[in-house]
C-alpha cells in the first residue's frame, strides 16, 4: 500500500517562491562575477568562492557524520578537483 502525501496549496506556494528566489540568486551570480573579477583574478575568485561554499556546507557535514570508504574518498576528492574549480576557471577565464 502507497501512502500519499498531501500537500496543500500553501506548501506548492512556499516551493514556487523557493525556485523563484533560487532562480534569482542564481542569474545575479554572473553578475556579481564580473564585478568581483574587476578587482581580482580568476583564480583568487574562484578561490574565494569554493572558500565560502565550504563554510556554509561545513556545518551539514559536521551533522550529517557521513563515513566514507578510502575509495569513496578518493574518488569524492577527484571529483571535486576537477568538477568545480577546474570548471569555474575555464567558465570565467571565458
Amino acid at each position: 500500500m502507497e501512502t500519499q502525501i498531501k500537500i496543500g496549496p500553501r506548501h506548492t506556494l512556499l516551493g514556487y517562491g523557493a525556485c523563484f528566489v533560487a532562480g534569482c540568486l542564481w542569474g545575479t551570480g554572473f553578475y556579481f562575477g564580473r564585478l568581483a573579477l574587476n578587482e581580482m583574478s580568476v583564480e583568487y575568485m574562484v578561490l574565494y568562492r569554493i572558500l565560502f561554499a565550504c563554510l556554509g556546507v561545513l556545518p551539514v557535514a559536521l551533522v550529517a557524520r557521513v563515513r566514507l570508504t578510502g575509495s569513496e574518498f578518493r574518488t569524492l576528492l577527484i571529483s571535486a578537483a576537477f568538477g568545480i574549480p577546474i570548471g569555474f576557471l575555464l567558465q570565467f577565464h571565458g
